[in-house]
């Protein structure tokens, strides 16, 4: 179940946490997933999107960008622009990161 499924009424953010998200790419610290193409696909397929995600409750649910490691520390400063908008430029603005997860932009 989603967040705004089970009584919030908006979610903005990513289902999994960043550990595992971050995970499957360190090979130094999880050689057993990262280096085993079987778990590492079995990892992939199951539990939620790790994109960024955006939903209302009783309304649509967006994925807003595909998660890259390289990316998760410019989508937290575009979650903090979208939490404190009025707060002027944070780190958010001139971001790196583009909707399609691309980067400069």
């Amino acid at each position: 179940m989603r967040p705004h499924d089970v009584g919030f009424d908006e979610f903005y953010g990513y289902y999994p946490a960043q550990k595992e998200i971050s995970q499957r790419f360190d090979p130094r610290r999880f050689p057993g997933l990262v280096l085993n193409p079987e778990r590492l696909a079995a990892f992939e397929a199951f539990g939620p999107t790790d994109a960024l995600t955006h939903g209302f409750k009783g309304g649509p649910t967006k994925e807003l960008a595909k998660t890259a490691i390289a990316l998760l520390a410019c989508y937290n400063a575009a979650h903090v622009d979208y939490l404190f908008p009025t707060a002027g430029a944070r780190a958010g603005s001139g971001c790196c990161c583009r909707a399609d997860g691309g980067g400069e932009g």
